[in-house]
């Protein structure tokens, strides 16, 4: 378990992201089940390895910034 990488922080994220993508408009929705899909495989593996990469830290960022920017 890596107690300084914010594992948990992420998986909260994750979580509070994946709870907003029901709103997308049906326009986005593509969009959406594509976050959904890579969001719950990397919060499988985060939840495994209790550790979170600095890549994947990046990626749940911009991920919830684009469902953020579709939700405006």
């Amino acid at each position: 378990m890596c107690s300084t990488c914010g594992w948990a922080n992420c998986l909260r994220e994750i979580d509070e992201v994946l709870a907003q993508v029901d709103d997308i408009p049906p326009a986005g929705q593509d969009f959406a089940e594509s976050v959904t899909e890579k969001l719950e495989s990397m919060r499988e593996w985060i939840e495994s390895n209790k550790h979170v990469t600095d890549a994947q830290a990046s990626a749940i960022g911009n991920m919830a910034a684009g469902i953020g920017r579709w939700l405006r």
